[in-house]
């Protein structure tokens, strides 16, 4: 089976295909602009010495809206919630454990969302437990 990765829904069926036997994978030449406009995107905002967090929760729940991680309702309505009250996971802008450039920071984040780790509200550090309960999230 080929699987052009493009501007196009991938199909259930689709998938499944690919689950059942062996793929042939390519990125079309759409998503390859979009890849290439985010990127700018990013390197940009890095390059002006700005923090991204709360663009880096944005792309998470977008790309988890996709709906192809598996993931529960709840997990994304949570990082909502956190970008909803402004309570932005403290994620390093260095570090990393190598294999995935964005395990790191996807596990301060996670972090966040079960009150573990710090946060910045309002521009004040302050634990993530606390920053969940004085906005009445659980």
């Amino acid at each position: 089976m080929k699987l052009v990765i493009d501007n196009q829904l991938v199909t259930l069926d689709a998938l499944r295909e690919a689950w059942q036997e062996p793929v042939q994978v390519s990125i079309g030449a759409g998503a390859q602009i979009r890849i290439a406009e985010s990127n700018e995107l990013v390197q940009d905002v890095v390059a002006g010495g700005e923090r991204i967090v709360r663009l880096i929760m944005l792309m998470k729940v977008i790309a988890l809206a996709e709906g192809f991680s598996g993931v529960r309702l709840e997990l994304v309505e949570a990082l909502c919630n956190l970008i909803n009250n402004e309570i932005y996971p403290c994620i390093p802008s260095q570090g990393s454990v190598g294999a995935s450039g964005d395990l790191a920071p996807l596990a301060h984040m996670a972090g966040a969302l079960i009150g573990l780790g710090d946060v910045r509200v309002n521009g004040a550090i302050v634990p993530a437990g606390e920053a969940l309960a004085q906005a009445g999230l659980k």
